[in-house]
């Protein structure tokens, strides 16, 4: 893979999102904005491609908004931790408005996951799925998540067992690679194609 394009002699900007590969550690090293996994190197961020001395990297060159109680936001779940989901957001949903990845995370609540009773947390998310919440309340030491109405919960799954992405089919997850199959509490924007975040 190259991080940028050539057209008639006119270099043209590539861009990723969370989640999409952008080169291969055969080829590159893994920079700023990105990580590693299964020798592809993924862009941890939402922004501009760009390689240095056979390094890649994903600028983020969006304005930080605030965001306020009621909206919604795009987020990667990075850890699940009974009763909640560490989240860190991406973005925020709409009008092309975006946080910057930060190191703060945001909190989602098994109470808050859904409006039916949820024994355990990791039953509704998992580590790298990308949702689509609602800010429930800010904190001035924490922010907390909703998905609990149908359009929220999560957009993008990928498989426990190989980790390519879920394929929702007759409303169940599968993976079409192990045939592996998965639940999750579901937006109804959950997504087959390649991500927009």
């Amino acid at each position: 893979m190259v991080p940028t394009s050539t057209i008639d002699g006119n270099d043209m900007k590539r861009f990723a999102n969370p989640g999409q590969e952008i080169g291969i550690e055969e080829e590159f090293s893994a920079g700023s904005g990105t990580y590693v996994e299964n020798g592809n190197i993924c862009a941890s961020v939402p922004g501009e491609v760009g390689e240095k001395e056979r390094c890649l990297s994903v600028m983020n060159r969006i304005t930080l908004k605030v965001a306020m109680k009621g909206s919604k936001v795009i987020g990667r779940v990075e850890d699940v931790i009974e009763p909640i989901a560490l989240v860190q957001v991406l973005g925020v949903e709409g009008e092309g408005e975006r946080f910057t990845k930060s190191s703060d995370y945001v909190v989602l609540h098994a109470s808050k996951v859904k409006r039916d009773y949820v024994r355990n947390i990791h039953d509704e998310v998992k580590i790298g799925d990308i949702i689509l919440a609602k800010i429930d309340e800010i904190r001035a030491d924490d922010t907390k998540l909703t998905t609990v109405e149908p359009e929220l919960g999560v957009v993008k799954a990928f498989c426990c067992r190989c980790r390519r992405p879920l394929v929702l089919k007759n409303f169940n997850l599968a993976c079409e690679k192990c045939g592996n199959r998965e639940y999750r509490k579901l937006s109804t924007k959950y997504r087959n194609v390649e991500a927009e975040f």
